[in-house]
């Protein structure tokens, strides 16, 4: 996702302007009367104008959408303002689709004012490129780091060698089937140990047998840990049509999609152990050819291929004890 803009709507209320810019804010929504404002020196502010038409009167103009018409005058603003703030007050999606392409051509940022996180969110996918940031009351952006919803966490994953591989007869493991096209750099972070997460990689690739599901990662057995959004974990049996669950990339970044279906079928299984730096953890999956984690070099390799020695991908955490998937400092020890 492009850079977006996390402005707070500091008009008409007390405000501790570096606090709010920690939380992830990029900019201050401010009227005329905070232009000599101490507090603001040295923090980027957006001032709202009273006019769509006087193209010196300050940097944004605010309209609210009720109609068709309040749509097309956003549009004709920006080509005078920097900035065009909207407020959605009944139709939520198509007005802002309309004016992302109506705007599209001109040098103005559309910014959605927004009151929950579900419209926030909604507002940086309309039309897969959303808009161009949100204006946010501060008692919203003072509960999160805003940051995350401009740009998926960064995971870092390091080498581990492969301790051990051992058959383990029959179990159900789960083929987790999202609503996304998943690319050859992308699968899930699965382990059996809250802290431990092996990259698995989805089912993208080209085989001679089975053609590829580039929705799918066969994450692993049905006791295992993913990560879904905001630093929690699941277990693959709890997910269901509609769950989030993270998606990371070779590089170490993530996103968020949704699950479509999640498929559980016995399966003959295989258990990996793997340690790096003093850690350990495992990971069962199904044995077959279409399973893969990640060598050393970033490339697939079938789980029927591997051996000790080897050399895979994981991801450890610095969160080990879980409550209902939320982190908390508790002594755990997972065997």
């Amino acid at each position: 996702m492009d850079s977006k803009e996390i402005v707070v709507d500091i008009r008409n209320v007390e405000i501790q302007a570096k606090r709010l810019f920690d939380h992830g804010a990029t900019a201050m929504l401010i009227d005329q009367s905070h232009k000599t404002d101490k507090e603001l020196t040295g923090f980027r502010t957006i001032s709202i104008s009273s006019s769509d038409t006087d193209k010196d009167s300050g940097d944004a103009i605010w309209i609210d959408i009720k109609e068709a018409k309040d749509v097309q005058r956003a549009i004709e603003a920006g080509k005078l303002k920097k900035y065009i703030i909207v407020r959605c007050n009944n139709w939520k999606i198509i007005p802002l689709e309309n004016l992302i392409a109506g705007l599209h051509n001109t040098d103005a940022k559309l910014l959605a004012s927004v009151d929950n996180l579900d419209e926030a969110k909604l507002a940086f996918e309309v039309l897969e490129r959303g808009v161009d940031g949100i204006v946010v009351p501060p008692s919203l952006i003072d509960k999160m780091d805003m940051r995350n919803l401009t740009k998926g966490e960064r995971l870092e994953l390091v080498s581990a060698e492969i301790d051990s591989v051992s058959d383990i007869g029959l179990g159900e493991r789960v083929c987790v089937d999202t609503t996304s096209i998943l690319k050859d750099t992308e699968g899930m972070l699965v382990g059996s140990k809250s802290d431990f997460f092996y990259f698995v990689h989805s089912e993208t690739l080209q085989s001679p047998y089975i053609a590829p599901r580039p929705f799918r990662v066969n994450a692993g057995a049905v006791h295992s840990y993913t990560l879904t959004g905001e630093d929690k974990t699941s277990y693959l049996c709890e997910l269901r049509a509609g769950s989030h669950v993270k998606i990371v990339s070779l590089d170490g970044s993530s996103r968020e999609v949704v699950v479509g279906r999640a498929k559980i079928e016995r399966r003959p299984l295989i258990l990996i152990n793997a340690s790096v730096s003093g850690k350990n953890g495992g990971i069962v999956l199904q044995k077959a050819e279409t399973v893969r984690l990640i060598d050393d070099k970033r490339k697939p390799i079938p789980v029927t291929e591997l051996k000790p020695k080897d050399r895979v991908l994981v991801h450890i955490s610095s969160k080990t004890g879980r409550h209902f998937g939320t982190s908390i400092d508790e002594f755990i020890e997972e065997l």
